[in-house]
């Protein structure tokens, strides 16, 4: 067995192909938290409610806005510079402003803010003035931030605030030690529970986000599935769903692992994948059983990356290797547990749909096509829009009934599966047989000329001619064949018509022989 793969890193292949490597199209996931997290977003617009980190943003940024309005006039009506206080106010504002729309904090904004807070608790007349826009203001780049930032930002405000207190208290005549000592230790603490609480708030608020879009993306997974019913369509949804899943959550890869039994070449092929994958970079081929497939999927990554692996039993040809750089979480590994469930349950509704519609085209007893299957394929060839020579026998055993009658109709079971086998044997793959009903067979040849048709006529006279009811062989069959071959603009029930007159014309002649239809041919009155 061997994985199919020449070689090289490996590449998306299919539709979804543009989701390669966890980036590209995610579908809903990356869509709602592109609304979520990413874009302009506007000041009056309310974000909805299953946004709960971009609604969070917004109250924060209103409160931002009411405490300017408020705090603004005494920062600026005590400052001996009226002025360049009010035009550094505006300033922060409009700074909030910019990082609330651009839903980012640029790094030259952080510096400006800091030095801008600086300026403000030194020329304020009394620091806490400019308190409650910076911790209101601070929780609002929290949430715009990772946790990283957010932690940086926690030890620099804190120093800016500590350093704009002492400017202040250089520029005083007279110090209030409790004004100095509240700013001192209030400010900066209070700035260290506001940061730690945006960090977390924000934590909790794209947790529950990406939780809500993974439920988002199971439900709309599940009603693509319903209703579909082809095979291909089923993997090719699920494998989308789960590269959505991984270009949501960062640090995802996905290995989707397809089974593949070609009849010259038995193996396993992954089709593609999700997230980059150092150790999958294989130059040789290899198998999924092999040392080298099952390191890559259980070993840690360069980064890390520790591997989950996901199956299911009522589908064998697919596994599906989930990793992270740390332990996967579990709700995402219940996310992918619950698409590859939709999936299966839509593969096994498809399996039993194909059975029920091969049981409603196909002869139980002989496992022939029966008359539904027979008609519709042959209606399907005869509109195909190049026109190509099909030739249509109607074959009808001669003195079945009395095998039926003397030995039994299991014995005439046994006649009709081994007719079956004969008229099966002298066709192609591309040609129908099929079972009627009764002892009443068809065949369709494709692309035959009128002396091939009419020499595997011949054979199939010849080969009924040998069978019996019993091994006596008291009770011999024969064959009548009434054969039509298609004319341009020939339909379905003008070929079934030529065929069974045909046939018929043969039985009143004789039995035993092969009736071509010609025009004019009718069945005797």
């Amino acid at each position: 067995m061997t994985l199919r793969h020449g070689g090289g890193p490996l590449k998306p292949v299919g539709p979804g192909a543009d989701l390669a490597f966890g980036r590209g199209n995610g579908g809903v996931m990356q869509e709602t938290a592109q609304a979520g997290r990413h874009g302009p977003t506007a000041w009056w617009r309310i974000p909805s409610r299953d946004a709960s980190e971009a609604r969070a943003r917004w109250v924060v940024a209103m409160t931002v806005l009411a405490t300017a309005f408020v705090s603004a006039p005494p920062l600026v009506a005590t400052s001996e510079a009226p002025v360049l206080m009010a035009g550094i106010t505006a300033g922060v504002v409009g700074c909030f402003g910019l990082v609330y729309h651009r839903a980012r904090v640029p790094l030259v904004v952080d510096v400006l803010l800091a030095l801008a807070f600086f300026v403000l608790l030194g020329l304020a007349e009394i620091p806490m003035h400019a308190f409650g826009l910076g911790f209101q203001g601070i929780l609002l780049l929290s949430l715009l931030s990772s946790t990283r930032a957010t932690v940086v930002r926690a030890i620099v405000y804190p120093l800016v605030f500590l350093a704009g207190t002492f400017f202040w208290a250089e520029r005083q005549a007279v110090v209030d030690q409790l004004v100095l000592h509240a700013a001192l230790f209030g400010g900066p603490i209070n700035l260290l529970c506001v940061s730690f609480l945006g960090a977390q708030l924000a934590l909790s608020l794209r947790a529950l986000d990406a939780n809500s879009r993974r439920q988002r993306l199971i439900s709309e997974t599940g009603s693509q599935l319903i209703g579909i019913t082809d095979a291909t369509r089923i993997t090719r949804v699920g494998w989308q769903a789960l590269h959505a899943l991984a270009a949501e959550t960062p640090g995802l890869r996905v290995v989707p692992v397809e089974r593949v039994r070609p009849e010259d070449q038995p193996g396993r092929l992954i089709t593609y994948a999700a997230g980059p994958y150092p150790n999958l970079l294989v130059s040789s081929a290899v198998d999924l059983d092999s040392p080298q497939l099952e390191q890559a999927l259980t070993d840690p990554l360069e980064d890390g990356s520790r591997w989950v692996v996901l199956s299911r039993a009522e589908m064998p040809t697919f596994v599906v290797g989930v990793g992270h750089s740390r332990e996967p979480a579990r709700a995402v590994l219940d996310a992918a547990e619950s698409l590859i469930n939709q999936v299966v349950l839509a593969y096994r509704n498809s399996l039993a749909h194909t059975d029920l519609l091969q049981q409603a085209r196909t002869d139980a007893l002989t496992g022939l096509a029966n008359r539904q299957g027979f008609t519709e394929v042959t209606a399907q060839l005869l509109a195909r829009p190049e026109p190509v020579p099909l030739t249509m026998m109607f074959v009808d055993l001669d003195n079945f009934k009395a095998v039926n009658d003397n030995l039994g109709h299991a014995a005439g079971d046994e006649l009709l599966i081994r007719v079956g086998e004969l008229l099966r044997s002298v066709v192609r793959g591309a040609d129908v047989v099929a079972r009627l009903g009764g002892d009443e067979f068809a065949l369709l040849l494709n692309g035959v000329d009128a002396q091939t048709g009419q020499r595997v006529a011949d054979r199939i006279v010849l080969g009924v001619s040998t069978f019996a009811g019993d091994p006596e062989g008291r009770y011999r069959i024969g064959a009548s064949i009434g054969m039509a071959h298609a004319q341009p603009g020939s339909d379905l029930a003008d070929l079934l018509i030529r065929a069974d007159v045909a046939m018929y014309r043969a039985k009143t002649a004789g039995k035993g022989r092969v009736q071509l239809w010609q025009p004019g041919l009718t069945v005797p009155g």
